[in-house]
């Protein structure tokens, strides 16, 4: 196994090289939640995740397989421009999500909210519940993809913590397996920074999915020991990216599906850039080693008290203020420093 994974290592690194050097899936024809860096970044992220992925997969079910390779090659024709409509990738996504959530039985259950749990009990309305969860995690994940490391980072934390409760052993057969998958990430994490690669949609799209999957499996065999909020709090970050985002363009009345720059963390990025460092690539890695910093320290605080609903809540609703209140100075410093002369 320690060849093997070498080997693929050392592939990602000849495979970069060719990629850039006959400008593969470049990061340049004009999506603005790209344009954080100065050079063309080849979206080959995804490819390099796809064959771990896979291979894990292949140890649970046939169906996890397929529903993987769906939403990757969907990401992968949008990163190739093949598949531009925001709204054919969303119903996409939606059947694939769909197919997978009720052909596994797939639940998050209970939620600890009698009435909640009640109706979900009577009925298959959380199987619907969870595809919603798993398309608001899929598509926020996606949008915080826009700065180096972070998405990655993200859930390289998430995995951290899970390995840090002991609670890999419900998902991975193997601790070497989990092992060599972090490590994977965290090679992909290092070119991520350097701007030699980018996750892309194909990326975006597989690993979110990947680790609300991991993370609910996990809650549902051990619910008796782990709040369902504390899974939420894992999550938090992206979710509400995309729920936010969601209710402002609605506000708006813009389309929630297209993409755009105005998000906490393309405010991080534009005030460091503005008042700190000027240089594109340092700004954008400097605001998502903060923003990863912050989630590194909630999760921490968490994971002392996993199975206390209120003292989750307690934790969601300090991210939730934190995030408003950073996007409303945020957005007030960079229109301040666009006004200046």
């Amino acid at each position: 196994m320690k060849i093997v994974f070498l080997t693929y290592l050392f592939l990602i690194i000849l495979s970069t090289l060719y990629i850039k050097k006959n400008n593969f899936l470049p990061s340049n024809y004009g999506l603005i939640h790209q344009n954080k860096v100065n050079c063309s970044v080849p979206l080959a992220g995804g490819i390099f995740l796809f064959f771990p992925f896979i291979f894990v997969s292949s140890l649970f079910d046939i169906s996890l397989v397929i529903a993987l390779s769906g939403l990757f090659f969907l990401g992968l024709f949008s990163d190739l421009n093949i598949l531009s409509s925001a709204k054919k990738r969303f119903l996409i996504q939606l059947l694939i999500i769909s197919f997978y959530t009720i052909f596994v039985e797939l639940e998050v259950f209970p939620t600890r909210i009698s009435v909640i749990d009640d109706l979900f009990y009577e009925t298959h309305i959380s199987y619907f519940f969870t595809i919603f969860c798993l398309m608001i995690l899929i598509n926020g994940s996606n949008f915080i993809d826009g700065l180096n490391g972070l998405l990655l980072g993200y859930c390289c934390l998430i995995f951290l913590t899970i390995f840090k409760l002991n609670l890999v052993e419900f998902i991975f057969p193997d601790y070497q397996i989990f092992i060599y998958l972090m490590l994977v990430i965290i090679f992909l994490i290092i070119l991520n920074f350097f701007n030699k690669i980018f996750l892309g949609d194909s990326g975006a799209y597989m690993l979110s999915f990947f680790t609300g999957l991991m993370l609910i499996k996990i809650y549902n065999q051990n619910y008796e020991y782990i709040t369902p909020y504390f899974i939420i709090l894992l999550l938090w970050y992206p979710c509400l990216e995309n729920l936010f985002s969601i209710l402002r363009k609605v506000y708006l009345n813009t389309n929630p599906l297209l993409p755009d720059s105005f998000h906490l963390h393309h405010f991080l990025y534009l005030g460091i850039k503005k008042k700190f460092v000027n240089k594109k690539l340092y700004a954008n890695n400097l605001a998502s080693i903060i923003i990863l910093l912050f989630n590194s320290l909630i999760f921490w605080i968490s994971f002392h008290n996993i199975n206390n609903t209120s003292y989750q809540i307690k934790l969601l609703g300090f991210c939730v203020i934190i995030y408003l209140f950073s996007y409303i100075f945020l957005k007030k410093f960079i229109n301040h420093q666009k006004s200046l002369p």
